[in-house]
């Protein structure tokens, strides 16, 4: 074998192995990720559901329950008894929030029914089926 056919050959399968090699990394970068599921992620789903949310209602809901999440845990690192009305507060501050910021203005009304707890979903799901 003369040896300009022994660097074509050589040169063939390094450029082969190259494309495999970034057509691999290609499909990886590529290929969705798997969702996380948050702290309150049945609270998200209910919400998403409840109000037919925009993506990016959806993102900053998750935004917001991300930080209410962090901000418990923080406030239950401290004194578990003495932050009760801490507590309270920021779950007010979160119901807040999204009702502002995340709640299309048409469907409030409906989100401080929700709430308040006089819009339950298993009566809402089942009004749904029949």
């Amino acid at each position: 074998m003369n040896s300009e056919r022994l660097w074509v050959v050589v040169f063939s399968l390094t450029s082969a192995l190259v494309g495999l090699a970034a057509g691999v990394l290609l499909t990886l970068e590529l290929r969705p990720q798997p969702v996380e599921r948050g702290a309150f992620a049945d609270y998200q789903q209910l919400l998403e559901e409840s109000f037919e949310l925009e993506p990016i209602r959806v993102r900053e809901l998750h935004y917001l329950l991300e930080r209410y999440h962090y901000d418990i845990e923080s406030v239950k690192a401290r004194n578990a008894a003495a932050v009760e009305p801490e507590l309270r507060q920021l779950g007010l501050n979160l119901r807040g929030a999204i009702r502002n910021f995340v709640i299309p203005p048409s469907k409030r009304a409906e989100f401080d029914q929700l709430a308040n707890g006089a819009g339950n979903a298993d009566s809402k799901r089942s009004q749904n089926a029949g």
